[in-house]
């Protein structure tokens, strides 16, 4: 049995009601005892508030056998501003954030904390298990221990490299542990000016002052693909403005933590190669007509291309091939052409290949309320 340091698990609440009792009782039944659940109402409206106060009195009543359970009920402000107010409102020497809509093993807590003992981390990132009508898969975490903090010229590069090439590591703030010191004393937050990769953003910050980061290759975390609701495919048109802002901080922070120019090139290529990819596939999917859609595109491309050094790119990468098609309609003022091929090409493609192709470039993402 790990030594329990006590962990705060956040959860925005907002309109979940149909899976925010599963999400509570796979909490609830954790086999790590010393935690606390800090619920963040943020407006809800469908039940999730009333779900939230009867697990709260259900808590107290049981005392001991059941972990604390604080309740904050809000005005609706986006789930970076219902995080963050449960960053503030937490004690725990650890924190876990959860949706309340997707579910935790039993076992989650105490593998990470216990990852983070045994290895001395302060940031440990868990594998998760998609859950989706039909079928579930997992993702998969290869071995990775990498000390952010010490000199670049003791530790290399390797690791640096591996951490940045994968999207695993740092998008998603679910499925990790974060040590509240660093957050508090840092005054790290949630940009509430985002509506996507907020959570890149909050973990590229993070990792300034993280000491140690460790990889968990065992699942932590059930995420939710059940939904059909229009909040979990909600369209951002400025989603290109936020990547660009993001993209930003991803370089700065390759820049700081590996020392090889053409290592820097490549991985900020391909991963502004990806936003690429993921902004023209959302355009394609919620702009109204093929005119708006291309104009779309056109300002993704202007605003992300600057970051590509095209040699950089693989090849073989199926965002890369779209980021070349795209640049070639740019150069024709065939746009409109593009996004016309580009739509009947996902329309054409089956769920499952349409997944596939999103697992391939990491572009898996919750394009809803909490902003993934």
């Amino acid at each position: 049995m790990v030594r329990e340091e006590k962990v705060s698990v956040i959860v925005p609440v907002y309109n979940v009601g149909k899976y925010l009792k599963k999400c509570l009782n796979s909490l609830f039944r954790q086999s790590y005892s010393n935690f606390q659940i800090i619920l963040v109402d943020d407006g809800s409206f469908d039940g999730s508030a009333a779900i939230c106060d009867s697990f709260a009195r259900k808590a107290e009543k049981r005392g001991a056998a059941f972990p604390e359970v604080k309740v904050f009920h809000r005005q609706n402000a986006g789930a970076s501003a219902a995080r963050n107010f449960g960053i503030d409102a937490c004690d725990g020497e650890w924190i876990v954030f959860a949706d309340g809509d997707d579910w935790l093993p039993g076992n989650a807590l105490e593998l990470l904390v216990g990852c983070a003992l045994e290895n001395e981390a302060d940031y440990v990132v868990g594998a998760f298990q998609y859950v989706m009508p039909g079928r579930n898969f997992r993702d998969h975490m290869s071995p990775l221990l990498f000390y952010p903090t010490s000199s670049p010229s003791c530790r290399g590069d390797e690791e640096a490299v591996a951490f940045f090439s994968s999207l695993k590591y740092y998008s998603f703030t679910c499925k990790k542990l974060f040590k509240t010191d660093i957050i508090k004393k840092n005054r790290i937050r949630f940009d509430t000016s985002l509506k996507v990769s907020e959570d890149t953003a909050f973990i590229l910050e993070y990792l300034r002052y993280c000491s140690a980061v460790k990889s968990l290759d065992r699942v932590v975390y059930y995420y939710n693909n059940l939904r059909e609701d229009g909040s979990a495919c909600r369209y951002y048109p400025d989603r290109s403005a936020w990547a660009d802002k993001c993209l930003g901080l991803y370089g700065q922070a390759i820049d700081v933590f590996i020392r090889s120019e053409e290592e820097r090139k490549a991985l900020l290529s391909r991963y502004a190669a990806l936003r690429i990819f993921r902004d023209v596939e959302e355009h394609l999917k919620g702009c109204k007509s093929v005119g708006e859609s291309a104009a779309k595109c056109r300002e993704t491309f202007d605003l992300l291309s600057g970051y590509v050094t095209e040699t950089a790119l693989k090849e073989d990468s199926v965002e890369t091939k779209l980021f070349f098609r795209l640049k070639k309609a740019i150069c024709e003022e065939s746009v409109e052409a593009f996004c016309s091929d580009e739509s009947k090409r996902l329309s054409a493609a089956p769920v499952g290949g349409r997944r596939a192709l999103r697992r391939f470039s990491g572009a898996i993402k919750k394009i809803r309320y909490f902003g993934l």
